[in-house]
């Protein structure tokens, strides 16, 4: 149920100020806007609610649709998650142009893993392999809870990680999520940003699974390490390259999945791309790490970071690897 009381909103710096907005509940809420920044699906506003004198986010989304958004469903579902960003409340307001938008409000989390490798990389210091064993857990304590619903995130990556001071890891950002059972209606493959984005989605696949999380989740796994991205391309091309430089071009087997509906121009092109040897993933991180901690992270990514998607491991068996033996 939502739990719209009546609320008043002191908009600074956005154009509706002083706006009231009435529910058939009864009570008072006021919401004061301090600062915003714009997320890929909508605006996000640091705000201070003044009922529970606490920092909240609050999420501004166009509606196109009178039904409850699929986005609610989805944080609906997974309320109660410690390791899913919290849905404090839900309401509705309408603008100047009569255009419903709708406001989610969160727990506010100032801090993200992608500003945290920034800070890092910025002080060339390395993540200490402890730290990404310990966020890397709860990461995937998060998936393993979401993917046990069948609810792919379908946007993960470091920003989209929130961390607080304590390191206490949230799964944000649920715009783009879906539940992947089976019965809802074709998917789209351009989702993920680009550097995270799984094989299956630039070989453009609609029958994708959660398996994409996956792949993303290897990805920030290896960038925790390298502070960058592993596969930066510049454009889908580029980047199903950069992906074959370190992982080799797919083996036939590899290639009866990804190449299912291609067209034989498409396929004739892809083959014509040079041949690429697979890379030791070890060479991957930097040698100021252990030999063992390599070894065993090397070992973890190289499960995630499969062609095939159905050889990927999944969230719950990724906990259990060895790198975590010691958490």
């Amino acid at each position: 149920m939502l739990w719209g009381i009546i609320i008043a909103i002191t908009q600074n710096a956005i154009g509706n100020t002083s706006n009231t907005y009435s529910s058939e509940n009864t009570g008072l809420r006021h919401v004061r806007y301090q600062h915003s920044f714009q997320s890929d699906l909508g605006y996000v506003f640091q705000a201070h609610d003044t009922q529970s004198d606490r920092k909240v986010a609050v999420k501004r989304v166009r509606k196109a649709e009178r039904k409850v958004s699929r986005e609610y469903q989805i944080l609906n579902e997974i309320k109660g998650n410690k390791r899913c960003v919290e849905l404090l409340d839900i309401f509705y307001t309408i603008g100047e142009d009569e255009k419903l938008t709708q406001n989610f409000v969160f727990e506010y989390i100032p801090n993200s893993l992608e500003k945290f490798i920034n800070t890092m990389q910025k002080k060339h210091e390395s993540i200490s392999v402890s730290l990404i064993k310990t966020v890397m857990h709860q990461l995937l304590e998060g998936l393993a809870f979401i993917h046990e619903k069948s609810i792919c995130h379908r946007d993960l990556k470091p920003d989209n990680v929130l961390m607080d001071d304590e390191m206490n890891v949230k799964i944000c950002d649920f715009g783009s999520a879906k539940i992947l059972d089976g019965t809802s209606r074709k998917n789209i493959p351009h989702i993920v940003n680009k550097y995270y984005r799984a094989p299956e989605l630039l070989f453009c696949h609609t029958d994708y699974t959660t398996a994409i999380d996956i792949w993303a989740t290897g990805c920030i796994f290896l960038e925790m390490f390298t502070l960058e991205p592993v596969f930066p391309g510049k454009s889908e091309g580029l980047q199903l390259i950069e992906v074959m430089a370190l992982l080799g071009t797919p083996t036939s087997d590899d290639k009866k999945y990804l190449y299912e509906g291609l067209s034989p121009s498409v396929k004739k092109m892809v083959e014509q791309i040079e041949h690429f040897e697979p890379v030791d993933l070890k060479k991957v991180f930097p040698t100021t790490y252990k030999a063992n901690d390599i070894a065993q992270a090397a070992d973890l990514a190289s499960k995630m970071l499969q062609w095939d998607p159905h050889k990927r491991i999944s969230a719950s068996q990724a906990l259990k690897h060895s790198f975590f033996k010691f958490i």
